[in-house]
Formats: C-alpha cells, structure tokens, sequence
C-alpha cells in the first residue's frame, strides 16, 4: 500500500513538473511573438469618431493623431502575433481603467519593419469601423521620390 502511495505520488509530482514546463514553454512562446516596428498612418475618411487612436507601443500605448488626407507622424508600435490592433478609449471602467474598443486590426507581413497602415472605411455592420492595408514603407520597396499607386475599386485599372 506504500509503495502504491509513494509511485502516485510520484506520478502526480512528475505530471506537475511536465505541466508547468509546458505552461513556460507557451508562455516564452508566446512572448517571442511580440514585435516591434515602426509605423505611420493614412486615412481620406475618419469615421467613429476617430480623431485620436492607440495602438500598443513598447512601453505603453501610444496615441496616433488621425490626419485625414495627410500621413500621421511616426511611431513605434508591438505587434502581437504578427497583428497591429488599433482602437479607442471610450469611458473608464469603474476599476479607473480605459475601456478600449478596437478600431482595426491587421496583420503585417514579417519582412515590414517599417509600415504604412492605411485606413480604409468598412460597409456599415461590420465588427470594426476600419479595414486596414498594412504596406511595407521601407526605402527598399518604396524609395524617396517615388509614387505608389494603390487600387481599391476592386475592378481593373488602366493606366
């Protein structure tokens, strides 16, 4: 009877062991997939009043100015999961916490270090007010003195 009590709790001690190196091991995975990137900001349309929005940056979030027809001033952001999630603050919760409601997210390539995000609208119902395009704005793919042309009609364009 022991011996039948010593090897269970044997068993339940290495059962924890093995459950709480699993439990690190997707917690440290889980941190390998922050990123940090630089990023700016394009939007023609503010709807929701978006004047002002946050994304996660590296130390706290950071408010971005939303410019409509203008690029908004760099910034740093985390990425988490290879997804920027922009939104807003709307309230206090009764702990003094922010209430954040998400705005937009989308996911970045993981070649982009630097990254325009560019607002696009979405159709009324959607989840989040804001469709995202996320386009790489390093010097490699989009050097200084050159333009960029981007169709959003969905159809063909001839130029």
């Amino acid at each position: 009877m022991i011996h039948r009590m010593k090897t269970f709790c044997s068993s339940l001690l290495t059962l924890a062991f093995v459950n709480c190196i699993s439990c690190t091991l997707c917690v440290s995975l889980q941190a390998q997939d922050l990123r940090v990137i630089k990023g700016r900001t394009l939007c023609f349309q503010r709807i929701a009043d978006a004047s002002d929005i946050y994304i996660k940056g590296p130390k706290d979030q950071y408010k971005i100015l939303m410019p409509v027809e203008n690029f908004s001033g760099s910034f740093k952001c985390v990425l988490e999961g290879g997804r920027a999630i922009f939104y807003k603050e709307e309230g206090v919760k009764p702990d003094g916490t922010p209430i954040k409601v998400v705005m937009a997210r989308t996911k970045v390539n993981r070649a982009f270090n630097k990254v325009l995000f560019y607002f696009v609208p979405e159709k009324q119902g959607s989840k989040v007010p804001y469709r995202v395009i996320a386009m790489d704005d390093g010097l490699k793919r989009f050097p200084l003195g050159h333009s960029r042309l981007l169709n959003l009609s969905g159809g063909e364009v001839a130029f």
